[in-house]
């Protein structure tokens, strides 16, 4: 590499063109001293400079997703006002680790490079309601806020209730909901705290300790809109409203029993909120249970059995006088129409579905999801996170009209 050095800009801020690969950059920054607070000019010091590895050529975005439609049931009456829900996890800077990772280039790691190719992601779906989990504070204010601001959305940011890694709180990372203001308008917000809820509940040492982790779950009631159709406006003088719901439940696949008590707890709440009220249901999130665990047969049956294995798993009683059963009508959007996909996540050490779009059946429907990037596109380079996408998960899509009753 030859030791000429080109000056290519003077700004604070530099953006590497396709001329700039294979070549290296040096920034080169002169301070001024000033010698006392009345120095208004000062003297110039040394220039200090960094020098980087040499500069490579952007990955090219992976192949575009293409949404399938479905026709619905002729008997059913829709408003023909569809809308669509993104739920993704977007890994967490603080959870993006070389250990966790080893498999993904250590500048495809960097959440400066890995935000660029999340927010790609998330805005090519063109979505009316985006659901974030992972999202650390600091990157909603400082990053995704912002952006999706100049997108046209805005946006709610729930964090967890646990102690930051390196004392750092803005990077606890949390459930965001974002919504494009020229479809719905923010009318109410909650946030769930499990924990708040396992105090209310348990008061055995040993179980508040079980389930002590922090999780939470974001909620806003939105209004659409839209002007009612001319039938609907003749039946009613309010606006269509939507719960959407957030969550981002426990990871561990030891602690079953705090998954579905979590579970539980947020459709035990999210009952309480919609049911007197008759609002139509959005839920989203990273549930980490496969489609055969108990949480997802709690979300989509209203219970579950006696006899299901993941029961038996329950050390300190939390789920030992509890009915697991809930009175949402809950479906997903994939399995009632294509099946869920084969897999939400994708890593070199674990491939499945952990991640769902669930909505109230007897109020919206879904007409179109967003089938999963193919194995051989997430395999390029090994598993996720890659050089292509910013997170181990893949982004999740649905479009559902509303039922018009």
């Amino acid at each position: 590499m030859s030791n000429e050095w080109t000056e290519v800009g003077q700004e604070r801020i530099y953006t590497p063109s396709q001329t700039d690969a294979g070549r290296a950059l040096r920034l080169q920054a002169t301070p001024v001293i000033r010698d006392d607070a009345k120095d208004e000019t000062g003297r110039l010091g040394p220039p200090r400079s960094l020098e980087t590895s040499s500069v490579i050529q952007a990955p090219a975005p992976p192949p575009a997703r293409q949404m399938m439609y479905m026709e619905a049931p002729p008997h059913v009456p829709l408003a023909r006002q569809a809308f669509r829900a993104v739920c993704y996890n977007v890994l967490a800077e603080i959870y993006a680790t070389r250990r966790m990772y080893p498999y993904t280039p250590v500048w495809a790691l960097a959440w400066s490079f890995r935000k660029h190719n999340l927010l790609r992601d998330i805005l090519a779906h063109n979505a009316e309601i985006v659901c974030l989990q992972e999202v650390q504070a600091d990157h909603f204010n400082e990053f995704f806020l912002p952006r999706m601001k100049e997108k046209g959305y805005e946006g709610i940011f729930k964090r967890k209730t646990r102690e930051a890694i390196g004392n750092n709180v803005d990077a606890i990372d949390g459930c965001a909901i974002f919504y494009k203001s020229n479809r719905f308008a923010l009318n109410e917000r909650y946030g769930i705290s499990f924990n708040d809820l396992a105090r209310d509940q348990y008061h055995i040492p040993r179980q508040l300790r079980r389930l002590m982790k922090g999780n939470v779950a974001l909620v806003a009631v939105l209004e659409d809109l839209m002007p009612p159709t001319r039938r609907m406006a003749q039946v009613r003088m309010r606006k269509r409203r939507l719960c959407v719901a957030n969550s981002h439940i426990y990871w561990d696949p030891e602690f079953s029993d705090v998954k579905v008590w979590q579970t539980l707890a947020l459709t035990q709440k999210l009952e309480q909120l919609t049911m007197r009220r008759r609002l139509p249901l959005l839920i989203c999130g990273d549930f980490n249970s496969m489609p055969d665990s108990s949480v997802y047969e709690l979300l989509t049956q209203r219970s579950v059995r006696s006899d299901h294995a993941e029961l038996k798993n329950d050390p300190t009683g939390l789920l030992k006088h509890r009915q697991l059963r809930h009175n949402l009508s809950l479906s997903s959007a994939y399995a009632s129409t294509i099946g869920e996909p084969n897999y939400t996540n994708y890593t070199a050490h674990f491939k499945g579905t952990l991640d769902y779009i669930l909505y109230s059946n007897q109020d919206l429907m879904p007409v179109g999801v967003l089938p999963v990037d193919e194995e051989e596109v997430l395999s390029q380079h090994k598993a996720l996170p890659s050089p292509q996408f910013g997170s181990d998960h893949v982004s999740i899509a649905a479009e559902f009209d509303w039922i018009e009753s």
